[in-house]
Order: C-alpha cells, then sequence, then structure tokens
C-alpha cells in the first residue's frame, strides 16, 4: 500500500496559513485560487454517498492527473470515513491501471461542513498529467503491439498503452523480430525497457522505452536515405518474371552497390546501403525486406556457421526451400541457392522452415 497520512488538529493551522481549505467554528470553507492548467494542478468538488462511488471518485481523478480535489462524503461518522479513505487509496493506488502507473502518494485531511464530512484530496504523481494525459488505449494487446510499431517507425523514446485486455508478451523479443523484420524503417535496435502496471489484473498500462545510440533526428535522415534505395529495389524486379530470376536480380542489386566491408554497425541497413558497411545479419535481414517488398517468400534465418554465430536467409520456389548465404556468394563470387541437405557446416532449427506438400508459398510473417 502506497503511504497516507491524516492529519488531524495540524491541519488548522496549516490551513490557516495557506488561506486555501479553512475550518473555522465547525464549517468548512474552500476558497479555489486561480491555478493554469498547464501545472496539472486542480482544485474540484465532488460528492459521493458510499465506499464505490468515493473509490470511483478517486479513479477518475487519477485518470486525469488531478492533484487537488474536496470530496463531500455526508452522513458518515469520522471512524466509517477514514476506513474508507484508507481502502479506496490503496485500491486505487495498487489496483487501477492509471494508479499503480502514475501515483506515488495520495494523502487527505478531514472536516465538517454542518453534518457533512468533507476530505481534502492531494495527489502526489511520479507520473505526471501530460504523461497520463498521452497514454494510449487499446483493446487487446495485438492493438498495442500495432502503437508501439508506430513508435518505432517514429523513432520515439517510447510509448505509454492502457490495455482493456491485456495478455503477456515479451517486448524486447517483440521489438527485436520487429526491427530484424523491417530494416526499411527501424535503423537501430534500441535498448528495451517494459513496465506493467499493476502487477495483476486484466487490465494494465504498458510503459515501454527507448534507449537509442542516434539521436532522433539523424534516425529519421537515415529512414530518408534508404526509402528510395528499397522502393528502387522493388521497381528493379517488377514484371511477370519468375521468382528464382527475381531473388538472382535482388542479389545482384544489392551484392553490386559496393565492395563491402564486413564488420557490424548499430544501424545496420544504412550503412550497409550506404556506407557498404555490414556483416552477415545486415545482409540476411536487408535482403529479405527487398524480397518481400517484392512479394517474395524470404525470411531469416538465425545459426551458426562453421561453430560461429551466423545468419542466411530461406527462399521458396513454391516445392522446395533453398538457403542463401549471401555473404558465401559474395566470397565465392555466385550467387548460391542450396537445398538443406547441401548446407554443410551450418546448425539451425531445421523445424522452423517447412513446406506443406500441398502448400506453395508458406505466409510470409
Amino acid at each position: 500500500m502506497k503511504g497516507f497520512r491524516v492529519i488531524l488538529m495540524t491541519a488548522l493551522c496549516i490551513l490557516l496559513l495557506s488561506g486555501c481549505d479553512l475550518w473555522m467554528n465547525g464549517q468548512y470553507y474552500v476558497a479555489t485560487p486561480h491555478q493554469s492548467s498547464s501545472s496539472g494542478s486542480s482544485n474540484t468538488d465532488a460528492e459521493v454517498t458510499s465506499y464505490l462511488e468515493l473509490r470511483n471518485k478517486l479513479t477518475q481523478l487519477v485518470s486525469q492527473g488531478t492533484e487537488n480535489a474536496v470530496i463531500y462524503y455526508p452522513s458518515v461518522e469520522e471512524n466509517v470515513l477514514t476506513d474508507h479513505m484508507e481502502s479506496a487509496i490503496a485500491f486505487v493506488t495498487t489496483s487501477t491501471p492509471v494508479g499503480a502507473y502514475a501515483v506515488s502518494d495520495i494523502t487527505y485531511e478531514y472536516g465538517t461542513n454542518t453534518a457533512k464530512q468533507a476530505v481534502a484530496v492531494t495527489v502526489t504523481y511520479s507520473h505526471g498529467r501530460s504523461e497520463i494525459l498521452r497514454i494510449r488505449h487499446a483493446q487487446s494487446m495485438e492493438e498495442a503491439c500495432v502503437l508501439i510499431e508506430g513508435a518505432l517507425k517514429n523513432c520515439d523514446a517510447g510509448i505509454t498503452v492502457q490495455v482493456t485486455d491485456y495478455r503477456e508478451l515479451d517486448v524486447q523479443q517483440f521489438v527485436q523480430d520487429y526491427v530484424d523484420d523491417n530494416p526499411d524503417v527501424c535503423m537501430e535496435m534500441p535498448q528495451v525497457t517494459a513496465t506493467v502496471y499493476p502487477e495483476k489484473g486484466v487490465a494494465r498500462v504498458v510503459e515501454v522505452l527507448f534507449s537509442y545510440q542516434t539521436s532522433r533526428d539523424d534516425l529519421r535522415g537515415m529512414q530518408q536515405t534508404v526509402s528510395p534505395i528499397f522502393n528502387s529495389a522493388e521497381l528493379y524486379v517488377s514484371g511477370d518474371g519468375e521468382d528464382s530470376e527475381k531473388y538472382l536480380q535482388l542479389y545482384a542489386f544489392l551484392m553490386e552497390r559496393h565492395d563491402y566491408q564486413i564488420e557490424t554497425a548499430i544501424t545496420p541497413a544504412y550503412h550497409l546501403l550506404r556506407h557498404g558497411v555490414g556483416d552477415c545479419k545486415a545482409f540476411a535481414t536487408v535482403y529479405a525486406a527487398m524480397c518481400r517488398r517484392a512479394g517474395l517468400y524470404c525470411q531469416v534465418v538465425s545459426g551458426t556457421r562453421e561453430g560461429e554465430s551466423w545468419y542466411w536467409n530461406v527462399i521458396s520456389d513454391g516445392s522446395n526451400l533453398y538457403y542463401v548465404d549471401l555473404l558465401a556468394c559474395n566470397e565465392q563470387g555466385n550467387y548460391d541457392a542450396r537445398l538443406q541437405e547441401d548446407m554443410q557446416g551450418y546448425v539451425w532449427d531445421y523445424d522452423q522452415f517447412w513446406l506443406e506438400p500441398e502448400e506453395t508459398v508458406p505466409e510470409t510473417t
């Protein structure tokens, strides 16, 4: 339970000095000074008649990022009011998605206005009103994933999503897969921090933070640089030619761009296409993306070659799967698509790639 406190006798002195909330001769007075809406502070009056209404009102205040409010709770004894406040605060701060995400503390002071119990509530936030208002909303994790993809395309520093029907997701693996599958828009694999609020529940807030080594402006500039190259590759193989011919054309399109240096870069697609610098993973992911944009089946295979971590591609002619190691092809000077049994020295999850007898081309993910 996050902290709270009830201030009794000292409240009068504090409030007299502040001039905002006053108990005088058994009367409760509220003076609301003007405050800019950009500050995130606001004074809100409300009346509730039950514990459930009290809990819902606190939940509403937190969802709006409200810092100060006065809640009237008439015809309730002081000890009952205290119990209700404690329970409501515990619920809001530990069980509601926005409360668990954004609130660090809720404190309150109480008094009376004639027969009405009145509570002055102060909410302290770990994530401010502007952050709360930027929370995106998704009904399912599938919708949340689309929003995360959009943040990656935008090179954003992160995204926070409230999901109505939350399901467990390995966010880091999801981001890794998306970046690998989309080198035309994702220039760098960021460090990913994902936190879910609260720890349990159907509805939750998912906060995903991305940390890039490259500035956002530079990443967007790189996107603009590689985009026309991917577009050119797609146009390069347009037409009614055989798929086998298109695979070869895209190989030539990529390999003839540079005399490549085999090095690893933090912005793989950009360095490969702009500067001719890349490793086996950069070649495999860029080639796969170019093939898919041209309507060809092509996936990246990860495993080992002669005991060394390695990446290559798997393609299809509709009847068989073939494996293509672009760096090996470049070393030997010709395009070489091999069947599984011809891949001596390579080890990977063989069951990951296969064709049913009646299938044509496997579905591209």
